[in-house]
């Protein structure tokens, strides 16, 4: 889905493309994804606009599932939340974005860190960014279509990032890891059951 020239999504838009993140080599990927869903994020993603039915499949989907005992939000790009997350990841980090969507933040993160593990559960959201990256996939960012909350970890992960802001519960696996998380009040570095090492 195109911006339209002068709307919301190009108001925003314009504001990354002035900051720091309009000066990262993987920008023009990141902006092309984006554009996919502005001038207006919407709280239900409509995979084929047009297609009611297959909306109300897909509602009906998620209603089912109970995630957040309720109507679940499928994916809308929180850009202004990429920043300050960004800069809180290390290039050593190997990060697993939780919730990746159409793989906007995954591939600014992979120009940052060694190497970005992108897992999201709707199809449909993520193979409509593999189709627009194609071949400009970054090497280091390895997407994987599942429930961030029930697959195995990888070993190899140092921190999770999760800016879903509407989830905000902690998995499991996850203890032990930093996590870069997005609430309304904003991105912070949640430590819980993070074990400090011995002081020598």
């Amino acid at each position: 889905m195109e911006a339209e020239k002068g709307g919301w999504g190009d108001i925003k838009l314009q504001k990354l493309e002035e900051g720091p993140i309009g000066k990262m080599a993987n920008w023009p990927l990141a902006k092309r994804l984006l554009r996919q869903y502005y001038p207006s994020a919407v709280a239900w993603h409509e995979p084929r606009p047009g297609k009611k039915e297959e909306l109300a499949a897909q509602r009906r989907f998620w209603e089912s599932r109970s995630v957040l005992n309720g109507p679940v939000r499928m994916w809308a790009p929180e850009s202004f939340n990429y920043e300050p997350a960004l800069k809180l990841l290390r290039h050593g980090d190997v990060v697993l974005d939780a919730g990746a969507g159409n793989l906007a933040f995954a591939v600014l993160a992979a120009e940052v860190c060694r190497k970005v593990y992108a897992v999201e559960i709707v199809p449909e959201t993520l193979a409509d960014g593999l189709k627009e990256l194609g071949w400009e996939l970054p090497k280091n960012l390895v997407p994987i279509c599942a429930d961030f909350r029930t697959p195995p970890l990888p070993t190899d992960v140092s921190r999770i990032v999760l800016l879903v802001v509407h989830f905000q519960g902690l998995v499991d696996q996850w203890k032990g890891r930093e996590v870069i998380r997005a609430t309304q009040a904003g991105v912070s570095v949640d430590r819980t059951g993070v074990v400090e090492a011995p002081a020598p």
